[in-house]
């Protein structure tokens, strides 16, 4: 009997020390790695363990000048993977050789250069359903005013994509579904952090003698911001280095369909502490699409490039992976005058991450030109890209709100990962 509590309170400790081995080490989580084809990338894997087994299906990447399905490793080393081909491939990294503690995704990406731009660039975007901005009190109840989407539980940020089962892309699609069902009570299909819901809505007649439930929405949106760069085939684009989201609600606009448009910067407010600044442009379809926009994600936008933007060889940048990047001086293209000029900044910290993220390096701008025209980092120069060392690294995305001459950027491979 004691023999057997024995064993059962060495298999409790056992679990609780492995799941606080899962808390407190993220070395367990899935990792990605990117690498380029033809290139032999050193990359340092997250694992507490030091003797690991790296398998994959095919013997497609090489690690450490060998090419096998499994591979013995030291994980507390640098390895050396090598692809020839580009491609998105698996490994399964195990312990002991059969148990399998985390996945790693290798993504291989071509060997290609990019045409780096900077160019200012308009974006519009047409929403796919309708964002919800605001309310209305329409009614009254208990001598109090009040909204009937509100009421039924519809919030801002929301993402109405259906009336009673009608699909609505256009605010005038969704007034006229309303109209249509002469005040009885509509469902409202929507979508809210990913997850769709339904909520009963009771529409009131207003002055007009129109339907309404009190809620008002928004079926597009544009802005400007910054061209990082052009695929040397010239056929796709990358932009922003963040998603486009909604003024009011701060939403990821759910994209139907979108254009890139060039822009003129015509105003410049200089960004300081706590209040930053902002590049206004000007921008037109009657000047031509630069390119389609065909997805919007937390990491960019990205799209089919129609031409419109000047390139030339003098573009042409290689690709650098995080694992070159080092903090120090480095550069940033801007266009403020018409013309994409290089501006110096310093790499003050590079986060090594096996998973996306918009904050990949902290950078700060040294540039005294830069910062008397700017301020330093303003909105509208999201997606400016970064050289150092004669590659493109990555793209600016974020300004710190209390000191306008530092913010982050992302890796240039995250932005390519999303290209595809």
């Amino acid at each position: 009997m004691k023999i057997k509590n024995r064993c059962a309170y060495f298999f409790i400790v056992l679990l609780f020390s492995v799941m606080a081995a899962f808390a407190i080490y993220p070395s367990f989580c899935d990792e990605t790695i990117n690498i380029i084809a033809g290139q032999t990338a050193s990359v340092k894997i997250e694992s507490i363990f030091t003797n690991v087994n790296l398998k994959q299906k095919e013997d497609i990447i090489g690690v450490n000048g060998e090419f096998s399905t499994a591979y013995k490793v030291n994980a507390k080393k640098s390895l050396n993977f090598f692809a020839k081909k580009e491609g998105d491939f698996d490994f399964t990294v195990n312990i002991y050789n059969r148990v399998v503690f985390k996945h790693l995704k290798v993504n291989v990406i071509s060997n290609e250069k990019l045409y780096v731009c900077g160019d200012a660039i308009g974006v519009k975007v047409d929403t796919s359903g309708v964002i919800a901005v605001g309310f209305e009190p329409l009614g009254v109840s208990g001598g109090t005013e009040y909204s009937p989407a509100y009421r039924a539980g519809i919030r801002e940020g929301d993402i109405v994509k259906a009336i009673n089962g009608v699909a609505v892309d256009k605010a005038s699609e969704f007034r006229e579904v309303l109209n249509s069902v002469n005040g009885q009570k509509v469902q409202i299909l929507l979508v809210r952090e990913g997850k769709p819901m339904t909520f009963t809505v009771y529409p009131i007649i207003n002055g007009s003698g129109n339907y309404q439930i009190g809620l008002w929405v928004r079926d597009n949106v544009s802005g400007i911001g910054t061209l990082t760069f052009v695929t040397q085939d010239k056929k796709y684009f990358g932009a922003l280095g963040h998603a486009i989201t909604d003024a009011n609600t701060h939403v990821t606009v759910p994209m139907k369909k979108g254009v890139l448009l060039k822009a003129n910067v015509v105003k410049i407010t200089k960004g300081v502490s706590k209040a930053p600044g902002e590049l206004r442009g000007v921008f037109s379809s009657r000047k031509g699409v630069c390119g389609d926009v065909l997805s919007n994600t937390e990491y960019g936008i990205y799209g089919e490039y129609k031409g419109g933007i000047e390139l030339n060889e003098d573009m042409l940048y290689p690709i650098a992976m995080q694992n070159e990047i080092t903090e120090g001086p480095a550069g940033i293209i801007v266009t403020l005058d018409d013309k994409a000029e290089e501006y110096a900044i310093n790499i003050i910290k590079v986060n090594k991450q096996n998973k996306i993220s918009t904050k990949s390096m902290l950078i700060e701008v040294t540039d005294e030109r830069l910062i008397e025209k700017t301020g330093g980092i303003v909105r509208g120069m999201s997606g400016c890209p970064i050289i150092q060392n004669g590659k493109i690294v990555g793209a600016v995305t974020h300004v710190l709100v209390n000191n306008p001459q530092r913010g982050y950027a992302i890796f240039i491979e995250w932005m390519l990962n999303n290209l595809k």
